[in-house]
């Protein structure tokens, strides 16, 4: 199975190639945008059962402005090479919106017509949309929208504030920090009306606790750091 993947993964890099994606480690595919943008483009195998190969893509964007902010700021360690990092990422499936969204391969199978309507869904959906979000105006109406919220709502809670203040728009970021905190707030004061011990209700508090501190950094970055 490992020489399928090799032959999927060599299949896609000439595909991928004249839109400026180039292969990197492991099953990615990456380009930059700009000096602050960068997209990625994955193609991780699952298994069904053996001698069957599954793929479903995921796409992300990286802003290098927030991954420094994050790094410097936030206590965040990376290891990793920076295209690894993404500001945003999701299944392709999410953005035709449907339940499932996979290709299949059989070592016994010739994989290039899965291969060629695999990259034009990649084509057609999921590099229009990685150009659409990696100006970040656009990321942050897609995240206010409630597309993007309402399929990754924890992920919008540090992510939003942060966009906001790196486009300079400090009081936005201040109202949606309030809001968020009010928004645990009221949740933790639900789950203690039913049980103020209750393993909801520990877990509410806590995640009150820890973003009441990420809203505090932030407010100082804000306070500190000119944009």
């Amino acid at each position: 199975m490992k020489e399928l993947q090799k032959q999927i993964i060599q299949a896609l890099a000439e595909r991928l190639a004249p839109y400026g994606f180039v292969k990197r480690s492991g099953n990615c595919f990456t380009r930059d945008i700009n000096k602050n943008v960068w997209q990625r483009i994955e193609f991780p195998p699952s298994y069904y059962h053996p001698g069957v190969k599954a793929i479903y893509p995921g796409i992300a964007v990286g802003y290098k402005d927030e991954f420094d902010l994050q790094r410097k700021f936030f206590n965040f360690h990376f290891p990793y090479p920076h295209y690894s990092y993404s500001t945003f990422y999701t299944m392709l499936l999410n953005l035709v919106r449907t339940d499932d969204l996979c290709w299949t391969f059989r070592k016994e199978e010739d994989i290039i017509p899965q291969i060629d309507d695999m990259t034009q869904t990649v084509v057609k959906k999921a590099i229009p949309y990685m150009d659409y979000i990696s100006d970040r105006k656009n990321l942050i109406a897609e995240m206010e929208s409630g597309f993007i919220y309402s399929k990754f709502e924890t992920w919008c809670h540090t992510r939003l504030p942060i966009a906001y203040y790196l486009e300079g728009r400090n009081d936005l970021a201040l109202w949606r920090l309030n809001y968020y905190i009010q928004k645990f707030e009221t949740e933790l004061s639900s789950y203690m009306k039913e049980d103020e011990n209750s393993h909801s209700t520990n877990g509410a508090r806590n995640k009150l606790q820890d973003y009441i501190e990420f809203a505090e950094k932030l407010k100082k970055v804000m306070e500190t750091e000119s944009r």
